[in-house]
């Protein structure tokens, strides 16, 4: 199999993969800054495959998932505070700091 191919497919992958979770983002923010993300992390992928292959990516994945998740969580959370309507359901702004708290702890990440 070309290595060069594999590498290629692997990292278009990522990005792709990357791009969709970008979702996770209010959508201000994806506007503003989900094109220049998903082109850092496939640099950071181009990198960690060439210096260490496929261990690399998955290491790259495995810190890069819980912060985009947590980062997103908090966007969120900013876009609640920032919204001067009050919440359908009474509670909804606590459970989502509950949720940010929660996932934040084991990382040591200040809460926000």
């Amino acid at each position: 199999m070309d290595p060069g191919g594999e590498r290629d497919r692997g990292v278009w992958v990522s990005e792709r993969v990357y791009r969709a979770l970008t979702r996770a983002y209010p959508e201000e923010v994806r506007r503003r800054y989900a094109e220049e993300m998903v082109r850092y992390f496939g640099d950071l992928c181009r990198e960690e495959w060439h210096s260490r292959g496929a261990k690399g990516v998955a290491s790259l994945w495995a810190r890069t998932l819980p912060e985009l998740l947590f980062t997103a969580l908090q966007e969120r959370g900013t876009l609640f505070q920032r919204n001067a309507y009050l919440p359908v359901e009474p509670g909804t702004v606590a459970r989502w700091g509950r949720c940010v708290r929660w996932l934040a702890a084991p990382w040591g990440w200040p809460a926000p």
